[in-house]
């Protein structure tokens, strides 16, 4: 591994409703590894696959690269479909529906504590 690389790792680990389960967000990778019962269940992608949005905070490139430009207004939600940030959630095939929405429980506990990290 390079040197010069430095990576920062966010994990959650705990028990819902009597279940084991932990979430690592790798950054370098951009992954967040969702395991239940230390089983790997999901992977969720931090990188953008809507190639109409390609934007982070609110900013996106010029056609040409060379700048940034306020993509929308500040506060002012996006209602826009095509112009949604989308982010791939792939599960195994036996998980649930139930479950995979428990996992958004997971993956909102995850990034409260990385924002309100010190």
């Amino acid at each position: 591994m390079d040197e010069d690389l430095y990576e920062s790792i966010y994990a959650i680990r705990g028990t819902f409703k009597g279940t084991c389960f932990s979430v690592v967000y790798r950054e370098y990778d951009e992954l967040v590894l969702i395991k239940i019962e230390n089983n790997l269940n999901a992977v969720l992608s931090h990188i953008n696959v809507n190639q109409e949005s390609m934007s982070s905070g609110g900013i996106k490139l010029t056609k040409n690269k060379t700048f940034l430009v306020p993509s929308k207004l500040m506060g002012r939600p996006d209602a826009n479909e095509s112009t949604t940030e989308w982010y791939p959630l792939y599960t195994i095939s036996e998980t649930a529906d139930g479950t995979v929405i428990e996992m958004g429980y997971f993956l909102l506990l995850l990034f409260f504590a990385i924002g309100n990290a010190g």
